[in-house]
């Protein structure tokens, strides 16, 4: 599943109302999974004891190199989830050679499983939560839901008026027109690549979300 195929998303929808299927507790489940080793005591002492398992099983008697390779192993390994890496051991041993493989060898089994996790975990929380909204543009005006104690009630603000001297009473509505005090009305205007410069932005950056802008549709400069 992807951002850009939102009907996917539907039809995954209607799949898991069919089946009964709860997906916020799939998506809780599927988030505990990706939780590391290094996050609990219990799973990093099995860890240690499971390639402990492994050395003495694939390399011989009184070998002085033990403890380098736990160590090392352990270090690359305990990042992932448990569960992942007794799989990616097994798979390893199934495909190896008779000798003690390399952290880098498990972990080429245990990141495509990892992967795999990630995104089944990405597409349930776009189930549950939606789709992200795409990043806002430089040009873009910035919106944001306002809390009741952040609004500003028509008392508050006749108050407001009366108290800087404000008098609307006269002035013609016009929308997307602000006319303060001693303030001329002006259009606004979309930045243009000299205005993003003065603002101390690179030449090349403004260019290029001047071109980008003006691609989409924007007032171009």
């Amino acid at each position: 599943m992807s951002a850009e195929r939102p009907e996917t998303i539907t039809f995954a929808k209607r799949v898991f109302d069919r089946e009964g299927a709860d997906a916020p507790a799939l998506l809780a489940e599927c988030t505990r999974r990706l939780s590391p080793i290094a996050r609990s005591r219990a799973a990093s002492e099995w860890l240690v004891e499971r390639l402990r398992t492994l050395w003495q099983s694939t390399t011989p008697a009184g070998s002085l190199a033990a403890d380098a390779w736990l160590d090392e192993t352990g270090r690359f390994l305990q990042d992932l989830p448990g569960d992942i890496v007794s799989d990616a051991i097994d798979e390893t041993i199934r495909r190896g050679r008779g000798f003690t493989p390399t952290a880098g060898e498990i972990l080429a089994h245990a990141n495509p499983m990892l992967l795999k996790r990630q995104y089944q975990r990405a597409a349930l929380d776009m189930m549950v939560n939606g789709i992200p909204k795409p990043p806002r543009k430089p040009w873009e005006p910035e919106t944001r839901e306002l809390s009741p104690e952040d609004r500003v009630s028509p008392e508050e603000m006749d108050e407001i008026l009366r108290r800087h001297g404000i008098d609307l009473s006269d002035r013609p509505e016009e929308p997307n027109r602000f006319v303060g005090p001693k303030l001329e009305a002006r259009e606004a205007r979309a930045p243009s690549v000299e205005d993003y410069v003065r603002m101390g932005v690179d030449r090349e950056t403004a260019e290029r979300c001047v071109a980008e802008r003006t691609a989409g549709g924007g007032e171009a400069q």
